[in-house]
């Protein structure tokens, strides 16, 4: 009888299964080695398989301390310290060789790992339903939009700058400068607001961040006000760009 149909019979398996073992890696030489082996795998031979153990009856949940964070990101970290443990305390019971430790960390390190698959996708899911995360096609939109349209600001802004300074003195290049300064950046976000990039305008959450961070640092005004000037001159930026429209139909 051939050592691969005795280790078959051993175990209640076919010699082909101890064939597939080999090739696998599994350590066919030493049975006490090759016992634990078989309990790290996903199927155990009938003859290898650990007994049931009876049904634990779990303790009540107790209160939830102060300092334990709620909220999707906070089970998912807890997920993932949980995750790591698991493995770890596999790999502990690999390196002692007890099959039943193994196979018991095994299924522990394996659900462990599915909820945090389940849960990451999970939150994946609604960040991208509440726009929270995007593509990185829809960033690079985003950013090439934003740094394109800035640029068509200034050309329109800076259009005849020249001709407010010519004959001034030096303050009065510098009033004359601080007016234009305050057209450009006006101009550039009217841009932004309203003018559609690569077929669709620029979200809403960009230009938000954009306006607020120029009443903050370029222009000295409360969101409010600079919001109240943006719909003034977004209304009339659009007007224009009608306008343009209707003459190019005509021209047609």
């Amino acid at each position: 009888m051939t050592k691969d149909l005795k280790l078959a019979k051993k175990h209640g398996v076919t010699p082909r299964t101890v064939r597939n073992w080999r090739l696998k890696g599994a350590p066919v030489d030493d049975p006490k080695k090759l016992k634990t082996w078989l309990a790290s795998r996903r199927s155990v031979p009938p003859k290898d398989a650990l007994p049931r153990q009876r049904k634990t009856v779990l303790p009540p949940p107790g209160p939830v301390p102060d300092d334990v964070k709620i909220g999707a990101t906070a089970a998912l970290h807890r997920l993932e310290l949980a995750e790591a443990a698991a493995f770890s305390a596999l790999q502990s019971a690999l390196a002692s060789g007890d099959p039943g430790a193994v196979r018991f960390c095994r299924d522990g390190w394996l659900r462990t790992s599915e909820g945090l698959r389940k849960q990451d996708l999970a939150i994946a899911a609604d960040r991208r339903d509440s726009g929270e995360l995007i593509t990185r096609t829809e960033a690079l939109r985003c950013i090439v939009g934003a740094w394109s349209l800035t640029g068509f600001g200034l050309d329109r802004a800076l259009t005849g700058a020249c001709d407010k300074l010519v004959g001034l003195d030096l303050a009065g290049m510098r009033t004359a400068l601080d007016r234009v300064k305050a057209e450009v950046v006006l101009s550039v976000l009217v841009c932004i607001r309203e003018w559609p990039w690569s077929g669709s305008q620029l979200p809403p959450w960009i230009t938000t961040a954009i306006t607020e961070a120029t009443s903050a640092n370029l222009i000295p005004t409360s969101p409010a006000k600079l919001e109240e000037i943006l719909g003034i001159r977004s209304r009339a930026f659009l007007a224009v760009m009608d306008a343009i429209g209707g003459l190019r139909e005509v021209a047609r």
